[in-house]
């Protein structure tokens, strides 16, 4: 005899990954087994330490809450990396784990980006990107914010050096990293003490104000102003107190900048209203 299965059942059927042999609970994928899988790695904590009680309790959160066997943390100890290269230019992606090295300096260990960030890939390649591969690049950017601050999040350290690069089959992969990576992870920040590249904080936040979800936009227009421009902002000036009493008394980036070619002014001055409306 036939019976109708309907689509729903079906669906479900077909997501069904069977019992785990150990625990005989549902497994979430062909091969791993919630269940199995945290109580391992909560067994497994007495094993590791990476000397900070914070950042212990952050990566064991990571691995409590895990839905897969590749959505979690790991301590990696430093002697387990060959051919370390210390790069200094922030150039990777994807979080794999935590590690520390001689100079007790933690570091995430993430995806490598071959093109690093966006100074150095402009750097090389600004004389033949065209206004496509910049809107590629301006497209990713706010997708990432988006992420973030459906979460009610914000980054509060985007500039430069962490939206990094990489050159696709037929586009350019970018992404955001250090997402609020703003200061030392084992002290409370006070308003008075301001982690960032200058030409990308917002002025509110010399201020006084604390870090919100406009101070990321004022980052992102100013690096779309930099796209724009195909030039750094204020780079023919020293960051310092100086710049930062300018930028808060309202001076105009284009008043601090050389002026560049090749660039539409139009785009330019949209641009820079946009971080000008998130000030």
């Amino acid at each position: 005899m036939l019976s109708m299965v309907s689509g729903d059942s079906f669906y479900k059927e077909a997501l069904s990954y069977g019992n785990c042999s150990d625990c005989k609970r549902q497994r979430i994928t062909a091969s791993c087994c919630k269940n199995c899988d945290v109580a391992n790695l909560k067994g497994k904590f007495y094993s590791w330490t990476s000397g900070n009680t914070m950042i212990d309790e952050f990566i064991q959160y990571t691995q409590l809450n895990a839905n897969d066997s590749t959505d979690y943390l790991e301590w990696i100890d430093f002697n387990q990396f060959d051919l370390v290269e210390n790069t200094n230019k922030e150039s990777l992606a994807d979080y794999f784990g935590m590690t520390k090295d001689p100079t007790l300096c933690y570091m995430f260990v993430m995806s490598y980006y071959e093109n690093e960030n966006l100074y150095s890939y402009l750097n090389e390649f600004m004389g033949v990107l065209c206004w496509r591969d910049i809107v590629d690049m301006l497209w990713a950017i706010p997708a990432g914010l988006n992420f973030i601050t459906e979460r009610d999040l914000i980054h509060g350290y985007l500039h430069r050096k962490n939206i990094l690069d990489e050159n696709g089959m037929d586009s350019i992969d970018t992404k955001i990293a250090d997402t609020g990576l703003h200061g030392p992870v084992d002290k409370q920040i006070s308003s008075k003490q301001i982690y960032g590249v200058i030409p990308f904080v917002a002025p509110k936040i010399f201020n006084g104000y604390t870090l919100t979800k406009e101070s990321d936009i004022y980052s992102f227009g100013m690096i779309m102003w930099m796209l724009s421009a195909g030039i750094r902002p204020y780079c023919d000036r020293p960051h310092d107190s100086q710049l930062i009493q300018e930028i808060c008394s309202g001076t105009n980036i284009d008043n601090g900048t050389p002026e560049p070619s090749n660039r539409s002014m139009s785009a330019r001055r949209m641009f820079g209203k946009l971080g000008h409306d998130n000030m």
